[in-house]
């Protein structure tokens, strides 16, 4: 459950437009994941981060899941 929770945050922060609006009256909110440098100013966006997080499945499978066992 972390790690669907962590997924979906990430996935939420590389791409705002996966964000529904409960009404057209609600504000926008527009965000980037950025790198910075010394100086605070952004340098490059940090896309697909929800793939990297992929990566750190335990289970190694990607959140795939887990084949059926021969013989059960």
């Amino acid at each position: 459950m972390q790690w669907e929770t962590m997924a979906g945050l990430a996935y939420q922060l590389s791409d705002p437009g996966v964000v529904t609006y409960p009404s057209s009256d609600a504000p926008r909110v527009e965000w980037a994941l950025v790198r910075i440098d010394a100086d605070g100013q952004p340098i490059s966006e940090i896309g697909s981060l929800h793939e990297s997080v992929l990566e750190t499945d335990p289970t190694g499978r990607e959140m795939r899941p887990a084949s059926p066992i021969a013989g059960r």
